[in-house]
């Protein structure tokens, strides 16, 4: 597979040369053109897509999600989980901050359809130094190397990349694997995959399959759109089964995005999933708050924060009084309280 990253612009400008003069029909009919072919066809669009994406550089967003589970048969277990996050990013992602809010209502249908309700919240924040981490009612801000991995229900996401990765990528991500699912190290991936074929769908819209994993039993299929930006607009995940496995006709996992051009650059501002794994539905809008404009660098630093004053407790002798927040340094293997982390007596003994 062609690197995307060399002669950016002259095998871009040459790919839409050639994609303005392939014969549609021909496309659709017949996939089998030449493998040379495939591959200069792959780098084009792959090139769009990476330059488009690299147009964003910094910005603020908000997102708000829902997302559906079915009956579980065997836990007897459904419900929805309510998501709301804002991030801000800058630099292309080398500093970003994601703020996020989670109530989950759980329904189980084995005890009189009982319901029950969790919430979380948490703060974390990225930057070439250190990272700073926050959750739920926890009455300390915690900052560490960049290394660490965030808090939180859900994981803090590149933007740049929706559409290209599958929900558990997008939203676990983070947790599991740092920053391997982030737009360099997604293209990566791509580049590591096996182009299976490229079809033309319409005048600007390819589909274009890989093949990847053991034996080649997965493949993603991707639409990208030309006159949105190359905007990846479709993702389909087909997994062999059976015996002898074969692909089904039907997706394990499909992902509709939507795009719209905002100050010159294509950003995505609805993501809908339906999961047939892990049976889900996931609706992710994106409200943009600003795009390409300088994020102020206090946004990533604790100073940046609203924190509480801390936590009203009662001591073993029955004392009312607050836990005040405590902002702790844990980088370089050392633990050292920057501030706050004491007991303060509440001198009017007042009901907290």
């Amino acid at each position: 597979m062609i690197n995307c990253h060399q002669h950016l612009v002259p095998v871009f400008v040459c790919g839409l040369f050639f994609f303005w003069n392939f014969n549609p029909a021909t496309a659709q009919i017949n996939p089998l053109v030449e493998e040379q072919e495939q591959t200069k066809h792959l780098a084009s669009l792959m090139a769009g897509l990476e330059d488009q994406r690299g147009l964003l550089k910094s910005g603020r967003f908000k997102i708000d999600c829902q997302i559906e589970y079915e009956k579980n048969e065997r836990r007897g277990l459904s419900g929805t989980i309510y998501f709301k996050a804002e991030c801000f990013f800058a630099e292309q992602f080398k500093k970003f901050r994601f703020d996020q809010s989670v109530s989950q209502v759980t329904i189980n249908h084995r005890q009189q359809n009982e319901k029950m309700t969790l919430t979380s919240e948490s703060k974390y924040v990225l930057s070439p130094d250190y990272s700073i981490h926050t959750e739920g009612n926890n009455t300390s801000v915690r900052i560490f190397d960049p290394n660490r991995k965030p808090y939180g229900y859900f994981s803090p996401f590149d933007i740049r990349v929706v559409g290209m990765i599958n929900d558990t990528e997008q939203l676990r991500g983070m947790a599991r694997s740092g920053q391997r699912w982030f737009l360099p190290g997604v293209l990566d991936h791509y580049r590591g995959y096996t182009l299976d074929e490229i079809n033309q769908i319409d005048n600007d819209l390819y589909e274009v399959s890989w093949l990847y994993g053991k034996n080649n039993e997965l493949k993603q299929v991707l639409w990208i759109d030309a006159a949105k930006g190359f905007s990846p607009t479709k993702m389909l995940l087909f997994i062999k089964r059976g015996n002898p496995k074969t692909f089904h006709n039907f997706p394990a996992v499909e992902t509709v995005v939507t795009w719209a051009e905002k100050q010159d650059v294509w950003v995505p501002v609805k993501l809908v999933t339906n999961n047939q794994l892990n049976p889900s539905h996931i609706e992710m809008k994106f409200e943009w708050l600003t795009i390409n404009k300088k994020v102020p660098d206090k946004v990533f630093t604790v100073d940046g924060f609203t924190l509480p004053m801390g936590r009203w407790v009662t001591d073993d002798n029955g004392k009312k009084g607050m836990i005040e927040t405590s902002i702790i340094d844990h980088r370089a293997g050392k633990k050292r309280i920057i501030k706050g982390g004491g007991f303060l007596p509440d001198p009017l003994n007042i009901e907290k």
